[in-house]
């Protein structure tokens, strides 16, 4: 059967799951999500299957620190990528990588020569002069409409389907303007160069069945770009198996900070169901990392607007101290204070590398 969802909790012990495409592997920070995820890879290396887990760019160092335990023959099966290491894993193999990045003065000389070569077709846009501010706005918006996957073409039809004369001419410019700096990108690059990597990585994806046979862990993301969901979607459609990481209790489990989950939740299922693909749905836990009251009761609380000052169960004196609050007179005050508990830290044996500080905006405490 096709195109439905198992719902399943791991609170009350392990579950043997069956193989499936897609499953979705919620719960709160602390439940044991990386667990999971580290003793199915293991699975999977003990099988021999080639399986891929895809972090974010920032996060693959530590998620290879986190996997360091891993058996020495995990690298003939498991990899850590990024969706950039992953394109060029698999242009590595069907070819498509055959020209660098271009960098971005090239870019603003071809947008500056293409908006002079078309100015006199523009209409919003149609000043006497082209400046460095509409260039680099044209710049941005290009790359932006790129990397959701927005074309010229689909700008158009926008375009058809519009009675307001002002935001037409809007539309009719940038349609004008984006073709071509695309055209012009080829004409001097070569096919393709028009589209990003992770573009060029999806058109690949879609020709060849890189991940099958595969199983694929998606893990530490909250949202994704359109050209991103592109290439899910051609791995969800092609791989043996798909797990996604969602920090979230339960699915359409909605809250302010948690929104851009839920949503991406609903976008990867629907991908799921639009090809007749079993999604799963598997449950953790609470929160078995916080052993402290505290924290743990802000962490259920902190960003549910319902509760109250007299609804938040009391925490006895014994659990207390897990959380300190200094009033400082000014900024100066509170770097001293902060430096002082830092310091305190190092004494009682934490490394500084065990020590965050966290303020509203860093710039402004350099």
């Amino acid at each position: 059967m096709k195109g439905f969802c198992v719902i399943e909790s791991l609170a009350g012990g392990d579950l043997i799951i069956p193989d499936q495409m897609i499953e979705f592997l919620f719960g709160k920070p602390g439940s044991g999500k990386t667990t999971y995820i580290i003793k199915e890879i293991e699975k999977n290396i003990a099988e021999r299957k080639k399986t891929y887990l895809i972090v974010p760019e920032q996060q693959v160092y530590i998620s290879e620190y986190m996997l360091a335990s891993l058996p020495p023959c995990s690298a003939l099966y498991f990899e850590t990528v990024s969706f950039t290491r992953l394109a060029e894993i698999v242009f590595g193999e069907y070819g498509g990588l055959v020209k660098s990045d271009i960098s971005s003065g090239a870019k603003r000389l071809i947008m500056w020569r293409n908006l002079h070569e078309i100015s006199t077709l523009l209409l919003e846009y149609s000043c006497g002069r082209i400046d460095k501010k509409l260039c680099e706005m044209m710049l941005s918006l290009t790359e932006e409409l790129r990397v959701n996957s927005i074309t010229p073409e689909m700008l158009e039809n926008a375009l058809s389907d519009s009675e307001n004369s002002d935001f037409s001419k809007k539309i009719h410019d940038i349609v004008l303007i984006y073709s071509n700096y695309n055209r012009s990108l080829e004409q001097i690059f070569g096919d393709g160069a028009s589209g990003d990597i992770l573009s060029r990585l999806s058109d690949t994806l879609a020709e060849h069945d890189f991940f099958k046979g595969k199983q694929v862990f998606i893990d530490s993301f909250t949202d994704f770009t359109g050209v991103e969901l592109s290439v899910l979607r051609h791995i969800i459609k092609s791989a043996d198996k798909v797990i996604f990481s969602a920090s979230l209790p339960m699915r359409g489990f909605h809250s302010i900070y948690t929104e851009s989950i839920t949503q991406t939740v609903k976008k990867l299922t629907s991908f799921a169901h639009k090809d007749n693909i079993e999604t799963r749905d598997t449950v953790l836990g609470e929160n078995h990392r916080q052993k402290n009251a505290e924290l743990k009761k802000l962490e259920e609380t902190l960003w549910d607007f319902t509760v109250s000052e007299n609804s938040v169960p009391e925490i006895s004196e014994k659990d207390r101290g897990g959380i300190e609050l200094a009033v400082c007179k000014n900024e100066y005050e509170e770097a001293e204070y902060m430096a002082l508990r830092i310091l305190e830290a190092r004494e009682n044996g934490y490394l500084f590398s065990e020590i965050a500080v966290i303020p509203r905006d860093a710039e402004s405490r350099k």
